[in-house]
């Protein structure tokens, strides 16, 4: 997957001062943090692949003794060697610890890596106003070691990542934005209000990017099964012709998300019933590649789609998709229904309607079960609406 990550992580343009403050001002918090891991190539990252652009009053903090951006920073710098490796194969921690720990001289070895290395690692990190707290508690500095912390684990496909965070004290939440190409990444954070869960919001777009699963719906259910299979079920399997403000709604860990994990393992299961693979155990076996057997899985479920498709369309832009609303509770019912009684059809096409005009639930099947067409109220629950559904796909299954 060839995709640039563009990174702008912390929102509201910082009062920085001249450009040479800027530079004398890294300069020092690099010697510093060089002081404390006695190697050269940590000060060189924080010179040369490391932006700050904070105010006057701050950079006055950054390099004295306890100061947490040079705490951090002997982590934080030794997190993008790692990375460094990872991609390029160099060891700059042990070319500069070779010949009996010669640092000096190994270092005009790693220098010109670290210099090289800016075409495919950088961070800039922008903290509004003049002043800053500058202990290892500080939001700011907790951004800045996360977001690198996430890109060594999760290292970005195109083996290039440029990070920019944007730390501003109107900001309330951290939110991210991930560039088409998957190089760069734009975070916005609040710098005096920590958020709910900001960690996981820092680290969750290098984990999805490697995943491989662009839609947020599908990400996290796979996430909360375990399963990459789930999430083809919904991106391969299933057409949502739902409003812009309702598909969103869906990457609900307690609604959406919830509620796709069963519908998802239920279509599986009448997709095994038929003669597909076993989706769940070929993921989930013990022999061969993990990566292996998900592409086995995947060529599977795409093969599947000749064989059935499931389109949900919802009247309106915006819809409930709370737990007990129609239109999950409708949804995971015809999958269990589709799983409880496999029609005879060898193709079968199924189209749920959430209807604002409805009042109760009509449904047309085909010979066979091949085609179902269900209308089902979208804001009113009819009685015995559930069990209407199952006797439809009862009465065209082969299994009574």
């Amino acid at each position: 997957m060839n995709r640039l990550l563009s990174v702008a992580v912390v929102s509201a343009l910082v009062l920085a001062g001249p450009a040479s403050a800027r530079a004398d001002g890294m300069e020092d918090v690099g010697a510093a943090i060089k002081d404390g891991t006695g190697d050269f190539y940590t000060a060189w990252v924080m010179t040369k692949l490391t932006t700050f652009k904070v105010g006057p009053k701050c950079w006055k903090k950054l390099p004295e003794k306890g100061s947490g951006v040079v705490d951090i920073g002997m982590h934080v710098t030794r997190s993008v060697a790692a990375l460094a490796k990872q991609w390029t194969g160099d060891d700059w921690d042990a070319i500069e610890s070779q010949n009996n720990n010669d640092h000096a001289t190994n270092s005009k070895l790693v220098e010109p890596m670290v210099e090289a290395f800016k075409q495919r690692f950088s961070i800039t990190v922008n903290v509004d106003g003049d002043d800053c707290d500058a202990k290892r508690t500080a939001l700011w500095i907790r951004y800045w070691s996360d977001s690198i912390a996430a890109a060594t684990k999760y290292p970005p496909p195109a083996g290039k990542v440029f990070i920019t965070v944007n730390v501003s004290s109107k900001t309330r939440d951290v939110t991210s934005e991930v560039s088409k190409d998957g190089m760069t990444f734009t975070f916005n954070a609040p710098k005096d209000i920590e958020a709910k869960v900001y960690g996981e919001k820092v680290e969750r777009p290098f984990r999805q990017l490697a995943s491989g699963i662009a839609d947020d719906f599908a990400f996290l259910t796979m996430e909360a099964t375990g399963d990459y299979y789930t999430a083809w079920v919904l991106t391969r399997l299933h057409t949502w012709k739902v409003g812009k403000k309702c598909y969103p709604k869906l990457a609900d860990k307690d609604a959406g998300v919830h509620a796709a994990s069963f519908a998802a393992r239920d279509i599986a299961t009448y997709a095994k019933s038929v003669g597909a693979e076993d989706w769940d155990a070929i993921e989930g076996q013990s022999s061969g590649e993990r990566e292996a057997n998900r592409a086995i899985v995947q060529k599977d479920v795409d093969a599947f789609k000749k064989r059935f498709s499931f389109t949900v369309a919802v009247d309106g832009d915006d819809c409930d998709a709370k737990s007990n609303s129609m239109f999950l509770k409708s949804w995971t019912t015809v999958a269990t229904a589709l799983k409880d009684y496999p029609p005879k059809a060898k193709k079968v096409a199924i189209t749920l309607t959430l209807s604002a005009k409805a009042k109760d639930v009509d449904i047309k099947a085909g010979k066979n079960g091949a085609t179902f067409a269900i209308t089902v109220p979208r804001d009113k629950e009819p009685v015995g609406w559930s069990d209407k559904i199952s006797k439809a796909f009862q009465k065209v299954s082969a299994k009574k």
